[in-house]
């Protein structure tokens, strides 16, 4: 439940499981592939329930938004709905309990099966990728998939003076933080951070003198001037 990804692998000669893992995932408060839905319920002291949405709501109506909360002794509250959702997503949001991540869908053993039956599990599951892990069939692939779906990026370090590392990246999160990148390399680093310098599309010009705020982008080298 605390995982950033979830790789569902699937024997290619039975891909009839892939039901049963998805239920057990389901079951386990999973969410796989969805989105937290954009809901905000603020409690009350009176007046009820009170529905109001920004969007045309077609999978539940307000009747049913109201009987959702009584049965989860919420008597007095308003209710804001800002996607258009069904009745499950509203219980989701009630019960508080739901994790959401991202997934990846693999046939291993591809080695097993006939072309033609490749072809038909691709158009029925629609997986990202058929493998071989004993014949190694795709498997620097999959490496790419899963860093592509967890949404990381290569920032390359460089000490004052020196060339930049441009073998071994630190891999962090898009949309990551000079600062978070001090905090990940050591905990005192953000205290002690006097200054930085980039190169890269992030900066303006090479060796862009930036701070803690600045959000950096792929493939940037990153200098730390450190107290």
């Amino acid at each position: 439940r605390s995982a950033d990804l979830c790789l569902v692998l699937i024997d290619a000669t039975r891909p009839q499981e892939l039901a049963i893992i998805r239920k057990e995932v389901w079951d386990a408060n999973i969410r796989l592939d969805q989105k937290p839905p954009n809901i905000r319920i603020t409690k009350t002291t009176k007046d009820g329930i009170r529905v109001g949405a920004t969007v045309k709501m077609t999978n539940i109506d307000e009747e049913t938004i109201v009987d959702i909360c009584k049965e989860f002794k919420i008597n007095n509250a308003e209710v804001l709905l800002r996607e258009d959702i069904n009745a499950d997503h509203f219980v989701d949001v009630l019960e508080n309990n739901k994790v959401y991540m991202p997934s990846l869908l693999v046939f291993n053993k591809a080695d097993l099966i006939s072309e033609k039956e490749q072809e038909r599990l691709q158009r029925e599951y629609r997986p990202e990728l058929m493998i071989s892990a004993i014949e190694k069939t795709h498997v620097a692939e999959l490496k790419e998939a899963i860093y592509r779906k967890l949404d990381l990026i290569s920032v390359f370090l460089k000490e004052p003076g020196k060339e930049a590392d441009l073998k071994v990246p630190l891999i962090m999160f898009r949309n990551c933080t000079i600062r978070d990148v001090c905090s990940k390399l050591h905990k005192d680093f953000v205290k002690k951070f006097k200054f930085s310098r980039v190169w890269g599309k992030s900066a303006k010009f090479g060796g862009q003198r930036l701070m803690l705020k600045h959000v950096l982008i792929d493939n940037d080298i990153l200098e730390l001037h450190i107290r």
